[in-house]
């Protein structure tokens, strides 16, 4: 098959001056229902079918990690899309039968009625994301481009790459990115390396070391609302400079009109929460008054009396 020739242009509009004063940032975890939260972040008498409710008090964005292995049921759909506020956004993933087909399949029928089912949360859905695996490079960006140019504009998309080729700067990246620029697409960053730099021996560490990959990632924003997934231990000396080069990132983004996203991953995201303060505190003092988010505190916060909740902020140094 012939390759297809991308534009090298970026066709995402430049906002307008309105956009630019408005632009911000959103910030969330992978899920939502994590019962090792409970007492910690969540209340310790809250319930599973009022996490998600809780949760979108303080975070206004979440990864959909759930419909990567399911679809849930329409049920379902209507009670999250009850517990959150208009503010709010899913980044939910295209199911793996989607996007780990062998040998993927650029007919977009399977992801169009996806879409249909998710439809009642329409109004709260960022990036809708396809995550790929490691097998699918350049020789499918044709399947891609077909797969991603078919499904309805009224949705906003995003693509996390696994396969090498797709980080190599010089090589297949240049060519996803101008696909993805092309179609208004954005690219999802998956920084990985302090959890690899980490010398943490625990079983949680050892686990998430052999499931994600190990890459360096490019920056690359090429459409409007980047997605960054970052997954550390709170090892201060590890994760420090990253969070304050992806900070540096994000104030860049934020001025020339980026809407991105900060996804914050541990091991076994019981700290996920807390990376994720960690990291709005420090882009927050980087950025204009009119661009700082508020930092929530957590719905078990409110329930304590201030000494123990002095006592928590201090937990991890």
């Amino acid at each position: 098959m012939k390759k297809r020739q991308y534009m090298e242009v970026d066709r995402v509009q430049s906002p307008k001056k309105t956009d630019f004063e408005k632009s911000t940032y959103r910030l969330g975890c992978p899920a939502w229902a994590h019962a090792p939260w409970k007492g910690v972040f969540f209340r310790k008498r809250t319930q599973s079918k009022d996490f998600l409710k809780e949760y979108a008090q303080v975070f206004d964005s979440v990864e959909g990690n759930t419909t990567f292995y399911g679809v849930p049921k329409p049920d379902t759909i209507q009670k999250w899309a009850d517990q959150v506020p208009e503010s709010f956004r899913f980044c939910f993933k295209f199911p793996q039968w989607i996007s780990h087909r062998r040998p993927f399949q650029s007919d977009p029928r399977s992801a169009l009625e996806f879409l249909k089912t998710m439809a009642p949360l329409k109004s709260v859905m960022g990036p809708v994301f396809l995550q790929t695996p490691p097998a699918l490079g350049p020789e499918s960006l044709n399947d891609l481009y077909r797969f991603f140019s078919e499904l309805p504009r009224d949705f906003k998309y995003a693509m996390e790459p696994r396969h090498p080729a797709f980080f190599e700067a010089n090589g297949g990246s240049n060519e996803l990115n101008a696909m993805l620029r092309e179609l208004a697409v954005d690219r999802v960053i998956f920084e990985t390396r302090p959890l690899f730099e980490s010398q943490w021996q625990d079983a949680d560490t050892q686990e998430a070391k052999g499931k994600k990959p190990r890459q360096t990632p490019l920056i690359a924003a090429t459409a409007n609302q980047p997605i960054l997934r970052l997954v550390t231990n709170l090892e201060p000396d590890i994760f420090n400079p990253y969070l304050e080069k992806w900070s540096d990132v994000f104030v860049d983004w934020i001025k020339h009109g980026k809407n991105p996203y900060f996804m914050a991953h541990t091991p076994n995201d019981t700290e996920a929460p807390e990376l994720g303060r960690r990291f709005q505190r420090l882009l927050n003092s980087k950025l204009d008054t009119s661009r700082k988010m508020p930092i929530r505190d957590w719905p078990a916060e409110t329930e304590e009396g201030p000494s123990e909740k002095n006592q928590q902020l201090d937990l991890f140094g």
